[in-house]
């Protein structure tokens, strides 16, 4: 009988929240639900965490992937440059909102983006629908958060490095699942408290 593979666990260094949906998952793209946070902080600040993931992705290359699997594919990068984005004043319309958008130029912030995802539900091996949310809770008191979580919250993220193949993009990559939080300094207001989405890439959602 094949065993589970034993994932790595790891736990982030402190960052700045960008568009989390911690206790309340994101349904646009998926209609199951997914909860996800991209974990922003400075590249000098990440690079004991980059430089773990980095040797997690090459050990992955030489210990589970073929000869030609090795020499196709390329190795996605285990972080993305943050860069600005457009300021929204409140209660404008979508119209405005779009325009604004339209002639934001895009600058770099000198911060790293890592983002970190869990599947609101997953299928067992023998058909069970299993559903799922992340640990969320309060650093000082240790206690569960029930507010949402909003962008600029001050967190630190434990979770399992999941390696994965995109055969039709031709790379393989680490995926961060997202398992508990630790809400150093909290954010909160109401709706869902992301406001519009990140430009990462499809296979992200690997």
């Amino acid at each position: 009988m094949a065993t589970r593979p034993r994932f790595e666990a790891f736990v982030s260094p402190v960052g700045t929240a960008v568009f989390p949906y911690l206790i309340t998952p994101d349904t646009r793209f998926n209609a199951d639900g997914v909860y996800t946070v991209d974990l922003s902080m400075p590249k000098e600040l990440a690079s004991e965490f980059t430089a773990r993931l980095e040797k997690s992705l090459n050990a992955y290359f030489s210990t589970e992937l073929n000869t030609t699997q090795q020499s196709t594919l390329a190795k996605k990068p285990v972080w993305k440059q943050e860069y600005t984005r457009p300021e929204y004043p409140e209660d404008c319309d979508e119209d405005t909102k779009a325009a604004i958008k339209n002639a934001h130029v895009p600058e770099e912030t000198g911060n790293v983006l890592f983002r970190m995802k869990m599947n609101a539900k997953f299928t067992k091996r023998n058909g069970d629908i299993v559903e799922q949310q992340p640990i969320v809770v309060d650093a000082a008191t240790g206690e569960r958060v029930t507010e949402n979580v909003w962008s600029g919250s001050v967190v630190r993220v434990k979770g399992q490095i999941i390696p994965y193949i995109n055969n039709a993009a031709q790379i393989a990559g680490l995926s961060l699942r997202l398992k508990s939080v630790q809400v150093i300094d909290l954010v909160t207001g109401s709706g869902d408290g992301a406001g519009y989405w990140t430009d990462f890439e499809t296979e992200d959602a690997a």
